[in-house]
């Protein structure tokens, strides 16, 4: 996919205008235009997935805790997260030789149609939360560029997150026949011996 003549052009443009704003003589400002210039014509080859070093309770960043990572099949890494936490991905655009590129229309997807998590982009799309949405299972998040760079998949394992609250339910009690003293159905009224 190469670029147009009025998009080289426009390129040409903004570079300038940038090293112009930076100041400096003739030849300072044409060297730092000419290095926005070929930023900004970079080819991106290659997505570079990061997961951030936290993961942050939903309804409330200010609760967090070290990102967890389990061992999947194979040797695989899975981010793990419980089923009310989010963690945010980042997206680092790459040049064949590993340089920072400029890239546009970065998308997120899972591969399981948002039955265990969600994606929220950031406008520029080069981050994503993803959230857990409440059932426990397994996701695969994909960056993909406009030009149908895919980034490697991350995995996520979502599980069971810490116990919030206790069902309590009464029932019959039965009497200890030698003691009188009630005892939870279900329990043995049989005394001691």
């Amino acid at each position: 996919m190469g670029f147009s003549e009025s998009q080289i052009l426009a390129a040409r443009t903004e570079a300038l205008r940038i090293a112009a704003q930076q100041g400096g003589d003739r030849g300072e400002i044409l060297d730092t235009a000419d290095w926005y210039l070929r930023w900004l014509l970079a080819r991106t080859t290659r997505l570079q997935v990061h997961v951030s070093a936290l993961t942050w309770t939903q309804g409330d960043p200010s609760k967090y805790e070290p990102t967890r990572f389990v061992e999947l099949e194979g040797g695989l890494m899975a981010v793990s997260m419980a089923d009310n936490e989010y963690v945010t991905l980042t997206v680092d655009p790459e040049d064949a030789r590993g340089n920072p590129s400029s890239d546009a229309g970065i998308t997120w997807a899972s591969d399981d149609s948002g039955q265990f998590v969600t994606l929220t982009p950031s406008a520029d799309g080069t981050q994503v939360n993803v959230g857990a949405v409440g059932p426990l299972g397994t996701a695969n998040v994909t960056p993909t560029d406009a030009s149908g760079i895919a980034g490697t998949a991350e995995a996520f394992t979502i599980v069971a997150g810490g116990t919030t609250s206790l069902a309590v339910s009464a029932s019959a009690a039965q009497v200890i026949p030698s003691t009188g003293v009630p005892v939870p159905a279900g329990a043995s009224a049989a005394p001691a011996s």
